[in-house]
């Protein structure tokens, strides 16, 4: 058997030996994704929470059925990515979430600019 052979046959194990882990699952990249999302979503919850406590009950109210809609918009978007991935639907889907999160943090921050200061 030839060196390339070999290498061949055990590339998996000669990657994970040199990086601690498998290039071809994707998971370095979801897990890019799943982290960008999470920290824009905490980010979100904290815009959301200071909006609860300075905005009058009315204007929540508006907000938070807004905000609920945009949810189910988000989640709808990122199963459509999702779907439509030939390549890798776990990452279109956590990318999406992500892009989309982000999104609305600026959304709400330009939009309640004067409140959250």
């Amino acid at each position: 058997m030839n060196k390339t052979t070999l290498i061949g046959q055990n590339f998996d194990k000669i990657a994970y030996a040199i990086d601690g882990e498998r290039r071809d699952n994707f998971d370095p990249m979801l897990k890019a994704f799943d982290a960008s999302y999470k920290q824009w979503n905490a980010l979100l919850n904290e815009i959301y929470g200071t909006l609860k406590s300075r905005l009058s009950s009315p204007e929540f109210t508006v907000l938070r059925d807004i905000q609920r809609n945009w949810i189910k918009e988000r989640d709808h978007n990122a199963g459509s990515a999702s779907a439509y991935s030939e390549y890798a639907p776990e990452i279109a889907y956590t990318e999406s979430l992500a892009a989309s999160t982000r999104e609305r943090c600026y959304a709400l921050f330009e939009q309640y600019r004067e409140t959250l200061r």
